[in-house]
């Protein structure tokens, strides 16, 4: 079912922050070659199916500080099957959710499906990118996909070309970004909660021992 293809770290990138991107998306709509391109900066025009989903990852730089991407790369297969697309999704720091711009008909008609299943599983504030890949190829209609951007509630949407690396490194270094910014946010929401928590229990404290 899953393949792991893990790039090595030395030891001074161990306490990287770490962050899961979930890819997802129809089939033949270039996830993994956009994963290759990012990750070795190689593309190869010959299909090979994706079975099950893929784990690569990649140490990188964003603003000085070390982050470390897991990225899943799930068959588009396996569109129609919950179980699978539950734990995909799951702890995911963000979504990117492609189509091929070569296609756009028929890739884009399932895109609010693949939307909808990863929000069964993540909040709707977790970052999801809308990526058309192949723009080489195809003949861009940005009033659609801007429209499809808004109903669906994707954070940003790029083009890329995982032939000629347009836009790929732009992305995951954006989606980064995003995501750290979202996950620091969250754990500042926690603190506050907590701290809140805490300060009520010892206002509580003080009134039961109060004799006045």
């Amino acid at each position: 079912m899953q393949t792991c293809n893990q790039t090595i770290l030395g030891k001074n990138q161990m306490s990287s922050r770490e962050l899961k991107i979930a890819i997802a998306g129809d089939m033949e709509t270039g996830k993994t070659c956009l994963v290759n391109r990012f990750l070795d900066n190689v593309f190869t025009d010959r299909y090979k199916m994706t079975i099950g989903a893929e784990f690569k990852s990649k140490a990188l730089m964003i603003d000085d500080e070390k982050v470390r991407l897991q990225i899943w790369d799930l068959a588009g297969q396996y569109r129609t099957k919950y179980s699978v697309t539950r734990n995909f999704f799951k702890n995911a720091n963000g979504v990117i959710i492609t189509f091929s711009l070569a296609g756009m008909d028929g890739s884009m008609k399932s895109l609010s499906e693949w939307r909808n299943m990863s929000l069964t599983v993540l909040d709707d504030d977790v970052p999801c990118f809308l990526v058309g890949t192949k723009c080489d190829l195809g003949t861009i209609d940005t009033r659609s996909i801007e429209l499809l951007c808004e109903v669906n509630n994707f954070h940003k949407w790029y083009m890329t070309s995982a032939k000629d690396g347009k836009g790929v490194d732009t992305l995951f270094e954006d989606i980064s970004r995003v995501m750290i910014e979202h996950q620091k946010q969250k754990w500042e929401n926690i603190r506050n909660t907590k701290s809140a928590v805490n300060l009520n229990d010892r206002s509580n404290g003080l009134k039961r021992i109060c004799h006045c």
